[in-house]
Order: C-alpha cells, then structure tokens, then sequence
C-alpha cells in the first residue's frame, strides 16, 4: 500500500509538465484529449465559438497540430 501513496506524492511542476508534454506519449496523450475535447464541444455548439476565440481552432475546424505524423 506504500507504494500507493508514493506514486500519489509525485509533485507536478511546471518543468515536469512540461517535460511530459514534450515527450512522444505526453504529445500522444495530450492529442487524445484533444480529441475527445474537441468532440465534447460539438455536442454543445453554443461553446463552439467561445472556444475558437480562445484561439482552440481544432473546435472550429479540426485543425491538425503540427507534432502529428512527425513522432
């Protein structure tokens, strides 16, 4: 049960989080979020165009960021 609550304490940093993020299976992830946020919002046209002017252009158009196909 330790180890448990080991894993529970990592501290999130903004260079641990950035780390991830930069890493092939943090880009892998966070385009899966992405995708599914992308698909949550259409659900919701009403969100779509406060999304878009947050500069989230994948919710107006599905855009493609640039990392993809390049891992």
């Amino acid at each position: 049960m330790n180890s448990h609550e080991d894993n529970s304490s990592v501290l999130l940093t903004p260079d641990s989080i950035l780390a991830f993020g930069l890493s092939p299976h943090g880009l892998h992830c966070l385009d899966l979020l992405r995708r599914r946020l992308t698909d949550e919002v259409s659900r919701f046209p009403a969100l779509t165009g406060t999304l878009g002017e947050r500069g989230c252009s994948s919710s107006a158009g599905g855009g493609v960021p640039a990392h993809e196909g390049t891992a």
